[in-house]
């Protein structure tokens, strides 16, 4: 992605940041950051099931509320590659300057591994 603000090409961010999840579980402490995972897991998969149905319906506006909620829960969990597509989704569809499809795209192409990152470090594990 170009940085137009530091004219470079910036990296791609992290599927998961573990080290952000590592002073999560030094302050929180190992237990309280697993449940805060797979909660979070299970409040992104909900989540998922409800952009579905709103992109069904083609219901731009619903998408974008969703989307939002969406961006704000994956950057708490670590899940950095996520939130960045997140973020630009939500822009496009705030913006209005392309089809509900088009600005989810990178988004939902990149739901799968990030849901398996998350499971992988919960429990070595990356099956869906």
């Amino acid at each position: 992605m170009f940085n137009w603000k530091r004219n470079k090409v910036e990296e791609a961010p992290l599927v998961l940041d573990e080290s952000y999840l590592a002073r999560l579980a030094r302050h929180l402490g190992d237990e309280i950051l697993r449940e805060i995972l797979s909660d979070g897991l299970l409040e992104l998969s909900d989540r998922l099931s409800q952009l579905d149905d709103a992109m069904a319906q083609d219901d731009a506006e619903a998408v974008r509320k969703i989307v939002h909620d969406i961006t704000g829960m994956v950057g708490h969990l670590g899940l950095s590659r996520l939130s960045r597509n997140a973020a630009d989704s939500e822009r496009m569809l705030r913006e209005g300057v392309t089809s509900v499809e088009h600005a989810t795209e990178d988004l939902r192409a990149t739901v799968p591994e990030s849901l398996g990152a998350v499971r992988y470090f919960l429990d070595g594990t990356s099956a869906d």
